[in-house]
């Protein structure tokens, strides 16, 4: 089995067509996406993976901050987790933390709007519609025609808080990139002057 990664182009869908390389037959597939939780080969968690991750490390086979190449622990002796503290190397998918993990991840929705989503089972009660009271909720104030225009009226007059830090903002901000666009521009007139005497 070999992986082939293309470049993104317009007859990329042609490989599917293949059926005969070399005069070998052969058939194409798009790769599988991965369901496992990924695990990091340095510290033996889950959820990234030793690329992205600098911490110390912890060894596979006895859970101890060394990196799992040079373990000093005998072969005939049972493995410990680094996670649950188990009798098991920490990459063994019957681990509690793992088993746990997945059925957590089974568990939450892959989409984040579904979690208001109503839940579709049937209720064995009917329940009716609870109804509020005007004690419970009093009516909304009743703005007059005055009193609205008032409040327009009076807006522009109150400073605003977001407006004053975008001003000082953009004033920092020139007062920052003016030196660097002059800086900029004499290196570039520097290198053509450069270029133009050789």
């Amino acid at each position: 089995m070999f992986f082939i990664d293309l470049e993104p182009d317009i007859n990329n869908p042609e490989i599917f067509k293949l059926s005969l390389l070399c005069y070998s037959k052969i058939k194409v597939e798009a790769p599988r996406p991965r369901k496992d939780i990924p695990q990091c080969l340095r510290c033996q968690s889950y959820g990234h993976t030793r690329a992205y991750f600098n911490h110390h490390p912890r060894c596979v086979r006895c859970g101890d901050l060394h990196d799992s190449t040079s373990c000093q622990k005998d072969q005939s002796q049972p493995a410990t987790c680094a996670l649950c503290g188990g009798p098991h190397p920490a990459n063994y998918k019957g681990c509690s933390v793992h088993k746990e993990l997945n059925k957590n991840r089974k568990l939450s929705p892959t989409n984040p709007w579904h979690k208001n989503a109503p839940n579709h089972q049937a209720s064995s009660s009917t329940q009716e519609p609870q109804i509020n009271t005007l004690v419970e909720f009093p009516p909304l104030p009743q703005n007059t025609h005055n009193n609205s225009h008032k409040t327009i009226k009076e807006s522009p007059n109150v400073p605003n808080n977001t407006t004053d830090q975008l001003t000082s903002f953009i004033t920092e901000f020139r007062s920052l990139i003016n030196p660097l666009i002059s800086l900029l521009t004499s290196l570039i007139e520097k290198l053509i002057s450069n270029n133009g005497r050789k």
